[in-house]
């Protein structure tokens, strides 16, 4: 099982709560996964089965744990958002 880090190491607090915090953050969001996007679409098949540095699992099952997690993440904000919405 990979090492989990806290809260701290893992997201950049927004300064404050107000709207341009939220803005910066989810642009940040957004470039991350662009990056991301970019670097696994430029990453070559041969190194799928290579060990992920610091890991004890290839990148293959790295990559499908991004997209399940992504997914998972997706449906909640889906649940969240239809509980909030006006019926």
């Amino acid at each position: 099982m990979p090492k989990l880090y806290g809260t701290e190491k893992d997201w950049l607090k927004a300064a404050d709560g107000d709207a341009a915090a939220w803005t910066r953050a989810t642009e940040n969001l957004f470039q991350t996964c662009e990056r991301l996007a970019q670097a696994i679409e430029g990453f070559d098949d041969s190194r799928l089965k290579d060990t992920v540095p610091g890991r004890q699992y290839d990148f293959y099952y790295l990559f499908h744990g991004v997209v399940q997690h992504s997914l998972y993440h997706g449906g909640q904000i889906a649940m969240l958002k239809r509980a909030v919405s006006p019926a």
